[in-house]
């Protein structure tokens, strides 16, 4: 230790006590050190501190009473004097602000009045939030008395505490809505308890209801903070008859806060009797805002006319927000609103729904729902349907012109029409259009454009058009969203309305569908204004009787092919007359032109009553629509002759006249150029067939269990006579479907159905939608008999009408549905995964939930609820939901973003709830209720309210730090462990990433085949090379760190035999930038040898969540899907060296079984979905991870390897587990420690003992223990060596497995460095051996992260030959010496101490205050660390023997120029031909006996007799004759009495399972009374408990942190997680006894953490 050093820890000690120096040093050579100094001086003052001592319950002060609050928990009367008088909760801005006399409305504050009459001192009482966060009482939190030093509060005053600017630490955290506030003194007892429910007004405090203590707190009439109160408001109702009755929101032509008419304004209506004034009302929405009634908002208020501010009876006022701020008022996504009087009393609240933009919504007339308008009407009565009739309609919208804002016929312009049907025609004068938004255009002021049969005053007659343009009336459509428009007439009635509600292709119109507004509308082929659409055209326009018979419009099969092949589309047409006619120069009109030829018909001479049929010739310049169109048939001369409309077309369905001739229906089956079938027209059938079962989605792979190929339906017979299916047909809301045909019926041939038969229908062409379609059943005259509407579906999984249209438990064609079970009552429903935070507009955040039970349900009628802290609970009811036993589903709101995003199939919550809740992301509960209102589960996860039904404790809390974005917080493990105690323990086991796999079938296998081991270094690299060589078809690997020219060559060759190549590599690889650069080099020769490469990154959005691994580190490979490869080694030099170079120590495995490889390759194909955030495909180009430039390809060793002539290989059925991490590997390596009943022998990298990423304890840790001390299982951990004198190491394991384990518990565990020879450089294995007979390869270092953040993968084998080969390895390891490892860390190599007899594996001296290394044995003045530098003898202080004692040696040494060791070791260290004793004489001094001291001849030569002057002792008197001398003797056996019972104290403390180390300096010496000679540095010194530093020069207590390595992060050291407090602080009360989690808490409480 140097001056420096020596120093610092001198003054640190000496600041609390005042032993004197020599003491002093003493005891820092003890094993105890500081801890030891603490229980003496305790010990030897205990006297007086009794006299003195008050109890002080220091455990309620550091720990945490109760992590959750009474869930009963109300207002209480306050208990004492003490209590709390004020709160202020909804704060302006931030709520965390700086607060005081200057703005008490800035930031959250508690007042505290002492109502006694004495002084109270509030720093050890504790202010408390609603989830148990306590405010620390410090002086920086007491904003009243301003300047306070203490927390003194004198009698009748008052303290006012708050954040005051600190809003980082929430210490308090007050919520506004549903929140509490708990006083308690320093013994815990609860004296106040204050509560409030709804949300106070903004600025406003709390205070007591004084007629009801135990009620919740009321809104005080002003502020007064630090003095008493003025009383409360208790919100009063006074029913004015002033409502609200219509919103504009969002504005969409000007700025929410424009001045009127623009901006955003509401409606009042007086609904009472008498005049109501204005004046003084006010309106508040949910975030304060306020908007007065007054001059600037109501309009048309005045000043100077008093009764302008009135509204009477059934009158209406606009209120505009009227450019009075920055920014708007009224909330887009919904708003509440409370109306209140000029006295505070509140006359109307209401919430309305999100708004269309550019368009008011209207109330209804009770108050409960919301209405879009057709156009606002401020002040004047609503518009919300039609309400008139007029001849005059809107006929064609041309509303997104190529030229908007252009004139007529360029810009926008809308037609109108009277039907040519009329008798009489319309003026124009008084009509109106009026937009969605409001804009009024007239008709007569706008017209450009009238074939106007009427002109004075100007009108449409029958069969007139006009149109009016949009240019130059100052009026807007909305183009981009769509909008809406209504046609007004004189009297102000609405006579027609259309709306749209997307953006209309740019130059095309809108026209009514067939012709007719009232069948909706549709875009048109052409616009065609001032004149008929292409479907309005008239009859028969000539003197022919040549009519269309028969059209097929959808034949099945791609209409293009079938065409061209001339068995698609056509069109009948028959000589309906008595003469022949010529058809030559004839055509066939639908917005394009079939002229009729010789390619188009065979038949152009049609003679009476004959058929000819015409099928276009080119596809690409004459078709019939799928969706419906008009069809004209046209002379030589161009006269129309025919015309037809017809609607939606079916495949394969052809369709023939009615008998009206006036619409088209579906014929049995086309038969063009025959007579048409004969069919009852109208239909006389029955109409008791039914919809029974669907099954929206069946791909082929999954169609096999059930026999059907793709999508089918089936329906039923309900009725007593037979149906002909025949005509009869399906149609989905976008009018494709099926006609039901023979050749499209599956379990039958005839098409009769007879009372009770099912048949199953299974469309030619699929028209349902998957994810949610409404479908209906049409008798053969297209008449709706069944209506059947899915909000979501899976693959291969029917749905049925049993509950809503949901889920069967299994599809039954042709047979009854099986029907679940009546729910039993037990609480089998279970929330299992929840991800609240999705990723930034792709609202994919998600709950789960799992069938525990033993019944398959459906939840129809269950009911979620979401509650939340400021609102009031969301509760949506299931629709339809069955799950089967084991069965989960995942609800989400947007299902296809979540399956881009993270390759999760989920149902879409507004597919199986009415209304599905989000989930916000800074905290709620969520309740699963029973139909019965059952609360069946119930889940608490941040800043919810955990004292709702169903939950005890505190909220779900994520983890420290954890970015919440894509996080998802499982109960148990996700998998099979799913816990149920209502806490957040349930929750709190671990955890996923959005976009991480969740395999939970427990990996296990069983093959025949063979298993090869190969082992690094040596001849693996071979091994492998051949392994790949023999690659025909595909090869998969994954890696972390792929480096080696000679494997890349390997897998280039492979591409060049044709086998096709897919790597994944980690796209941040801890180790150097020259390691990632020729990853990348690697990457880029094989991406353009033809290989599929793939990086696994963090998503590279900055609104991507974090990835879902920390790193890709597998070391694994399956070959042609019959074939592993498994490792703990990269590919790279070092884990894979070429024949004779040095390595690491690396296991790696081979397997032959494709029952094995394809379940390894279904876990890797997992990671090659690019559809990952995670996943992206390697680009040249890059900059990151591209080609590097001046990139050369390496040369390689590939000609000069060889393979392993010593591996052992197994041929034979096998079994054997797949473990996978982050999924399966934690729960797969405990069972695999657990099922150990001999012994247990771990070859690892390194291991982790702290818990970095999880939840809870180290498992592993704790599973070996169980099987060391619990099961007397022999454990032997060989760790690696090389990174030990790193300032993150192993030694805290070593330390435990051999000081705790072993020595304190007597288990037969121990742990070992490697030692390394000339071709091992390191241990890098991951591997572990089981009673000799199982063996795990893998890459899964023991560390936390590399077992819940990594992607790692192992596979356990239970195959003795072949564990067997690798203990060999095994023993091979652990046997080995070298001439630096040192086990222990005491400076002494292992090989010393294993020749000398010292303990390799702890340096502790059991009854010895020193450490072994510090020891002196053989008395010859030089430690055993001494010793070991020079390979003395410990237990001589003469190792050669020749009567020289070894510290003389090295004296000598020093003179003759010799060496030190040679002088120890050798009787002739100059080699001069002369021992040394014989130079330079013996220095060893002969050991007497003081009680029988005789010379050589046997004469007693001893002077000190009793009767001469000293005594025994050589004094001149016997000290003990005097009173002092006695009293010292006293003092000194006190002493010794103190030491031991320290000493002993000590031992049995259970320090967490390690056992203190000595405190060392610098070079790792005990610092002694005398030090002689001074050593080379040792490894490590241990200075706080299980913390390792580094020799780096610096004070051992200056470290506060371990070595980040890139795998599992860099640790904090013990101690050193509390900013503001010294070192030297932690280490004082942990040596006192305190644990970490109460020092974690007092820091809360001192710096409000």
């Amino acid at each position: 230790m140097d001056s420096d050093s020596y120093e610092k820890s001198k003054t640190i000690l000496s600041a609390s006590t005042s032993i004197p120096r020599l003491n002093l040093k003493w005891m820092m050579t003890s094993v105890f050190g500081p801890r030891t100094l603490s229980v003496m001086i305790g010990f030897l003052f205990l006297s007086s501190a009794l006299a003195t001592w008050q109890p002080t319950n220091q455990t309620e002060i550091l720990s945490p009473e109760n992590d959750s609050m009474d869930t009963n928990a109300r207002s209480t009367a306050c208990i004492g004097d003490v209590c709390i008088s004020e709160v202020l909760v909804n704060a302006f801005g931030g709520e965390t602000d700086a607060v005081g006399p200057s703005d008490w409305t800035s930031g959250e504050w508690v007042e505290i009045h002492n109502a006694g009459s004495s002084t109270v001192d509030l720093s050890t009482w504790t202010v408390q939030d609603h989830n148990s966060r306590s405010l620390p009482m410090t002086t920086p939190y007491v904003v009243y008395p301003s300047g306070a030093t203490d927390l003194n509060v004198p009698a009748g005053d008052y303290i006012v505490l708050a954040r005051n600017g600190n809003g980082g630490s929430c210490g308090l955290c007050l919520i506004n809505s549903n929140g509490l506030v708990t006083l308690k003194t320093p013994s815990g007892t609860t004296v106040h308890t204050i509560t409030w429910t709804p949300r106070p007004t903004e600025g406003v405090s709390l205070i007591e209801n004084a007629s009801d203590p135990t009620s919740d707190w009321i809104e005080a009439t002003s502020l007064t903070p630090g003095s008493a109160n003025t009383g409360g408001n208790q919100p009063t109702y006074h029913d004015s008859g002033i409502r609200v009755r219509e919103v504009l929101a969002d504005p969409f032509f000007s700025l929410d806060n424009d001045t009127w008419p623009g901006g955003e304004w509401l409606e009042l209506e007086n609904i009472g009797t008498q005049t109501i004034d204005l004046a003084g009302y006010y309106i508040r929405d949910a975030s304060s805002n306020n908007i007065s009634l007054n001059e600037s908002h109501l309009v048309g208020f005045e000043l100077n006319n008093p009764s302008s501010s009135h509204i009477q009876p059934g009158e209406r006022r606009v209120v505009s927000v009227n450019a009075s701020g920055s920014f708007g008022v009224l909330n887009n996504g919904g708003d509440d609103l409370v109306v209140y009087l000029p006295n505070g009393s509140i006359t109307d609240e209401l919430s309305y729904p999100q708004v269309r933009p550019g368009h008011s919504m209207v109330r209804s007339t009770d108050g409960l729902s919301w209405q879009d308008a057709l156009f606002p009407t401020p002040g004047q009565l609503d518009a919300l349907a039609v309400n008139g009739t007029s001849t005059l309609s809107i006929n064609e919208i041309m509303v997104n012109a190529t030229q908007n804002d252009a004139p007529y016929p360029d810009g926008e312009w809308i037609e109108f029409r009277v039907h040519p049907n009329e008798t009489t025609g319309v003026g124009l004068s008084g009509f109106e259009i009026v937009t969605g938004t409001g804009g009024h255009v007239s008709l007569t002021e706008a017209l450009v454009d009238c074939s106007c049969s009427i002109t004075s005053p100007q009108g449409l007659g029958p069969g007139d058009y006009g149109v009016i343009q949009m240019n130059g009336t100052g009026v807007e459509i909305i183009r981009s969203i769509g909008d809406s428009l209504s046609l007004v007439d004189p009297a102000g009635d609405v006579v027609q309305t259309l709306t749209w509600q997307t953006s209309i292709l740019a130059g095309r119109t809108l026209t009514p569908f067939a012709g007719d507004p009232a069948n909706g509308w549709a875009l048109s082929s052409a616009p065609t204004p001032a004149a008929a659409n292409p479907d309005q055209t008239s009859g028969n326009g000539g003197t022919y009787e040549v009519i269309m018979t028969e059209i097929l419009p959808n034949p099945f099969g791609n209409d293009t092919a079938e065409t061209i092949q001339g068995t698609g589309e056509f069109i009948e047409i028959m000589n309906n007359g008595s003469s022949p006619v010529d058809l030559t120069g004839w055509s066939i009109m639908n917005g394009a032109t079939l002229p009729l030829d010789s390619t188009t018909t065979s038949d152009l001479n049609l003679d009476a009553g004959e058929l000819a049929v015409i099928r276009p010739a080119d596809p690409t310049t004459f078709w019939l629509s799928n969706n419906g169109g008009s069809i004209s048939l046209h002379d030589a001369l161009g006269n129309p002759v025919n015309s037809l409309v017809y609607n939606t077309a079916l495949p394969g369905a052809a369709m023939v006249p009615n008998i009206t001739a006036t619409s088209w229906i579906y014929s049995s089956t086309p038969s063009p150029g025959l007579v048409n079938p004969q069919f009852d027209l109208p239909y006389t059938g029955i109409s008791d067939l039914v919809i029974t079962e669907i099954m929206p989605q069946c791909g082929l792979s999954g169609s096999d269990s059930v026999g059907i190929l793709g999508e089918w339906l089936e329906v039923r017979n309900n009725g007593t006579t037979s149906i002909d299916l025949s005509r009869w047909h399906v149609l989905d809301e976008d009018g494709s479907g099926m006609l039901v045909t023979e050749n499209q019926l599956w379990n039958r041939t005839t098409m009769t159905l007879l009372p009770g038969e099912h048949a199953v229908l299974r469309p030619e062409e699929a028209f349902m939608d998957n994810f949610g379609d409404t479908i209906r059943l049409m008798n053969p005259d297209g008449t709706m008999i069944q209506s059947v509407y899915w909000l979501s579906s899976e693959p291969c999984i029917s749905i049925e009408p049993r509950s809503g249209w949901g889920a069967t438990l299994s599809p039954s064609p042709g047979m009854e549905n099986p029907i679940p079970e009546a729910w039993d009552g037990t609480l089998s429903i279970k929330f299992s995964r929840i991800m609240f935070g999705e990723v930034d507009t792709r609202g994919h955040d998600w709950f789960e939930i799992k069938n525990v039970g033993t019944q398959t349900l459906d939840l129809a009628g269950w009911i979620i609820s979401r509650q939340r802290n400021e609102a009031e609970p969301w509760n949506d009811t299931f629709r339809r939901l069955v799950l089967s036993p084991g069965e989960s589903a995942i609800i989400t709101s947007n299902p296809s973003h979540l399956l881009e995003d993270a390759g999760i199939i989920a149902y879409g919550g507004s597919d199986v709830m009415y209304n599905m809740p989000w989930l916000p992301n800074n905290g709620g509960g969520f309740q699963l209720t029973a139909p019965d209102g059952t609360v069946v589960d119930t889940l608490v996860y941040g800043e919810g309210d955990p004292m709702i039904d169903g939950w005890s404790g505190s909220s779900i809390t994520p983890p420290e730090n954890a970015d919440t974005t894509g996080l998802i917080l499982m109960r148990g493990d996700g998998c099979s462990e799913m816990p149920d105690t209502d806490t957040a323990a349930d929750w709190e086991i671990r955890w996923l990433r959005m976009g991480a796999s969740l395999f939970c079938d427990g990996g296990g296998f069983s093959g025949v085949g063979n298993i090869t081991t190969s082992i690094s270094p040596g001849n693996a690299l071979g091994d492998l090379v051949e392994w790949i060589d023999e690659a025909q078809t595909e090869i998969h690997v994954h890696l972390y760190e792929f480096t080696s020219p000679e494997l890349s060559k390997a897998l280039q060759n492979a591409l060049e035999r044709g086998v096709q190549v897919t790597i994944l590599l980690e796209g941040d690889v801890y180790s150097s930038w020259n390691y990632m650069e020729t990853s990348r080099g690697i990457a880029s020769d094989l991406h353009y040898a033809g290989a599929t490469v793939l990086w696994m990154v963090d998503p590279p959005s900055a609104s991507s969540p974090e990835g879902p691994y920390q790193y890709i580190h597998s070391k694994v490979a399956v070959r042609d899907q019959n074939s592993v490869w498994m490792s703990s080694g990269n590919w790279k030099s070092s884990s894979f060296p070429v024949d004779g170079d040095s390595g690491n120590r690396e296991w790696s495995i081979f397997i032959d079984d494709s029952a094995t490889a394809q379940m390894v390759l279904s876990r890797m194909l997992w990671d090659e979905n690019t559809s990952h955030l995670h996943i992206e495909e390697f680009n040249p180009m890059d900059s990151q991870l591209g080609t590097p430039s001046n990139w050369v390809t390496p040369s390689n060793s590939l000609m000069q390897l060889s393979t392993s002539t010593d591996e052992t290989t197994y041929s034979g059925p096998f079994t054997g587990q797949l473990l996978t991490c982050p999924d399966d590997c934690i729960g797969g390596l405990v069972d695999m420690i657990d099922s150990a009943e001999n012994s247990i022998d771990l070859s690892v990298q390194y291991f982790q003992d702290g818990w970095g990423w999880g939840y809870g304890e180290n498992p592993l840790l704790a599973a070996l223990e169980r099987a060391a001390v619990e099961r007397n299982i022999t454990i032997r951990l060989l760790l690696n060596g090389y990174y030990t004198d790193d300032a993150f190491d192993d030694r805290d394991v070593l330390n435990l497995v051999n000081n705790d384990w072993n020595r304190t518990k007597g288990a037969d565990a121990t742990a070992i460095l490697m030692s390394n020879e000339e071709g091992i450089t390191k241990l890098h294995n991951k591997g572990v051996i089981i009673d000799g007979k199982s063996v795990l390869i893998s890459s899964i270092n023991w560390g936390s992260n590399s077992a819940l953040r990594n992607r790692e993968m192992g596979i356990l084998l239970h195959q003795p030959p072949i564990a067997g080969a690798y203990l060999s390895s095994f023993n091979e390891d652990w046997n080995r010496l070298d001439d630096s490892t040192d086990t222990d860390g005491d400076g002494m190599p292992d090989w010393y101490e294993i020749k000398w007899g010292l303990n390799r594996t702890s340096s502790i001296v059991p009854g010895s205050p020193l450490a072994e290394q510090s020891q002196d044995w053989d008395g010859d003045g030089l430690s055993n660390l001494q010793e070991s530098t020079y390979d003395g003898n410990p237990f001589s202080k003469d190792t050669d023997g020749d009567c020289i004692e070894d510290a003389a040696e090295l004296s000598l040494a020093v003179e003759r120029g010799v060496s030190p060791m040679d002088a120890i070791n050798k009787a002739d260290a100059d080699e001069d031909g002369f021992d040394d004793s014989i130079e330079f004489g013996c220095t060893e001094t002969t050991v007497t006996d003081p009680e029988n001291n005789n010379d050589g001849d046997g004469t007693n030569t001893d002077d000190n007799d009793e009767n001469e002057p000293g005594g025994a002792f050589g004094l001149r008197e016997d000290p003990l004759d005097s009173t002092p001398a006695k009293i010292l003797l006293g003092l000194v056996i006190l002493s010794g009495i103190t030491l031991g019972v320290a000493i002993a104290l000590m031992m049995m403390r259970d320090d967490e399972g390690f056992v203190d180390e000595v405190l060392e300096d610098d070079t790792g010496y005990v610092f002694s009374e005398s030090p002689t000679v001074s050593d080379a540095p040792s490894s490590g010194a241990v200075i706080l408990d299980g913390t390792s530093v580094g020799t780096g020069g610096n004070e051992a207590r200056d470290a506060t942190s371990g070595k980040d390595d890139g795998v599992f992060g860099a640790p904090k050291l013990d101690g050193f997680d509390f900013d503001g407090w010294t070192h030297e602080f932690v280490q004082s009360h942990l040596s006192s006894g305190w644990t970490m989690e109460q020092l974690q808490e007092k820091y809360k409480e001192e710096f409000g953490e």
